[in-house]
């Protein structure tokens, strides 16, 4: 009879990355990389799972020159999983369903739609304390990582005089090893997530919307 495998405790990364701008990217990938690969070895039974929206990735893009570039040596990293192309959200509720947590130390959000999926899905969220999923995410259902205010480092005008949160990569790799040794940690915070993300339904924005419409008459 051949033995049950262990399921692998994974991280969730879903979100856009341009591998041009690599660790200077808005999401965070590059930071959430370098400290996995920190807190983990090859032999750890973990693994990353990065779902990158395919809009942010110029055709022709070279991901395994960008993260060499970003300092990792890829012969040494745990287990990642990179999925580039579009999934239907029937496959993406599966993915959200792999992870025990998502990880996206970003340095800034209008609202964060990934954070509010991941805590549907009852995955609780690891994030930076700067920008909109911080009017969802609190330490009760999820972690909030500290950052340190500093201008905006894409060379856009959508970003000029804009300030970015920049989260430390050290505290996310510490906090990153103490979830692989605290699932209960991890489990009670999923229930809470689960339970608080009720309220942010399309359902009742639609509703608070029409109620601001209705002041305004």
């Amino acid at each position: 009879m051949t033995e049950k495998k262990e399921k692998p405790f994974t991280i969730l990364f879903c979100k856009g990355w341009n591998p041009n701008k690599g660790l200077n990217d808005r999401g965070g990938f590059g930071t959430l990389l370098r400290a996995y690969c920190k807190a983990f070895v090859k032999s750890d039974n973990v693994k990353l799972i990065a779902k990158l929206n395919q809009a942010y990735i110029s055709p022709g893009a070279d991901l395994q020159k960008a993260i060499i570039n970003m300092g990792i040596d890829l012969n040494m990293c745990p287990r990642l999983e990179i999925i580039t192309q579009n999934i239907p959200y029937e496959g993406l509720r599966d993915i959200y369903a792999q992870a025990n947590v998502s990880c996206i130390p970003t340095k800034g959000e209008a609202f964060g739609l990934t954070f509010a999926e991941s805590m549907a899905m009852g995955v609780p969220c690891v994030s930076s304390d700067f920008g909109g999923q911080c009017d969802f995410i609190n330490n009760s259902n999820g972690w909030l990582l500290k950052t340190k205010l500093g201008p905006a480092v894409e060379d856009s005008l959508f970003y000029e005089w804009a300030f970015w949160g920049f989260s430390d990569e050290e505290e996310l790799t510490k906090l990153l090893i103490h979830l692989y040794n605290h699932r209960d940690e991890i489990k009670a915070k999923a229930e809470q997530a689960k339970k608080d993300i009720q309220r942010f339904t399309w359902e009742n924005s639609a509703e608070k919307a029409l109620l601001a419409l209705d002041k305004l008459n």
